[in-house]
C-alpha cells in the first residue's frame, strides 16, 4: 500500500486569511458552553488573543515546531503530535477499507461571516472528513459504538457551518490508533450529521462572539 503524503495545502502559520479568525479547531475555547449553558472559562482569553492577532497582523504561535530547538514555546500535546503524524495513515486506511477517495483541502472562510473559517482534514463525496488520534478507550468506543467525543462534535459542527454552502451536510469522523495489530482495528469510523437548526444557532453564537472580539480590537487600536 503506497504511503499517503501529508496534506501540504494547510499551513496555518503561513495563511494570512486565518489571522484573527475563529476557527473550527479552536472555536470551542470561545463557544462551547458548559452543561449549565455558561460560556467556557477560556472565552475571554481566546477573544483577546484573536484581537491581538488582528492588530499585530500575525498568528500567535502556541507551540513550537518539533525541529525548532531554540524556541521557548512548549511542544504541542502528545495527542496533537500523534494526530499530525498519523493523519495520512488514517486517511489511507479509510480509503482502503471503504474503497473511497479522500481529497485534501485548504482552509475555507465562511461565505457570509467574516473572521470565521475551518479546515477539515479532507472531503469525500458530500462529506467532510476529520481525523483524530485517540487512546485510553476512546478509540475503541468510536470503532465499536460509533461514539464521537463532544468536543470533536463541536469542532465538526463549526466545520459544517463554514462548508455547508458547498453542499456538505455531514462529517466522517476517523479515529486512529496505530498500536493495534490489524488495519481494520487501527481505525474507527463514525458519522456526524447535526440538524440545520443547530448549525444556524451556532452561527448566531459565532456572530455574537465576533462582536466581542471586534470591541477588544477597537479598544486596542485606540490612541491613548
Amino acid at each position: 500500500m503506497k504511503k499517503r503524503p501529508p496534506n501540504k495545502l494547510q499551513k496555518p502559520q503561513n495563511d494570512p486569511r486565518r489571522i484573527g479568525c475563529v476557527t473550527a479547531s479552536e472555536g470551542a475555547a470561545g463557544l462551547l458552553k458548559t452543561k449549565t449553558g455558561k460560556p467556557p472559562s477560556t472565552r475571554k482569553k481566546y477573544a483577546h488573543r484573536l484581537a491581538e492577532d488582528r492588530v499585530k497582523r500575525k498568528i500567535t504561535q502556541k507551540w513550537r515546531e518539533d525541529d525548532d530547538k531554540d524556541s521557548d514555546l512548549p511542544r504541542a500535546p502528545y495527542i496533537v503530535r500523534r494526530g499530525r503524524i498519523l493523519e495520512p495513515m488514517a486517511l489511507q486506511i479509510a480509503e482502503t477499507l471503504l474503497d473511497i477517495k479522500i481529497t485534501d483541502v485548504n482552509f475555507e472562510l465562511h461565505p457570509t461571516i467574516e473572521y470565521f473559517g475551518a479546515s477539515p482534514d479532507g472531503i469525500c463525496d458530500d462529506m467532510l472528513v476529520e481525523v483524530k488520534a485517540q487512546t485510553g478507550g476512546s478509540h475503541s468506543m468510536t470503532r465499536n459504538e460509533q461514539v464521537i467525543p463532544d468536543n470533536y462534535q463541536f469542532q465538526m459542527l463549526l466545520q459544517l457551518a463554514c462548508w455547508r454552502h458547498k453542499g456538505y451536510k455531514k462529517v466522517m469522523f476517523i479515529s486512529i490508533d496505530d498500536e493495534f495489530p490489524r488495519m481494520d482495528q487501527q481505525v474507527g469510523i463514525a458519522y456526524y450529521e447535526p440538524p440545520e437548526k443547530e448549525i444556524l444557532a451556532t452561527e448566531n453564537d459565532v456572530r455574537e462572539f465576533l462582536k466581542e472580539i471586534k470591541s477588544i480590537e477597537d479598544e486596542l487600536r485606540k490612541i491613548k
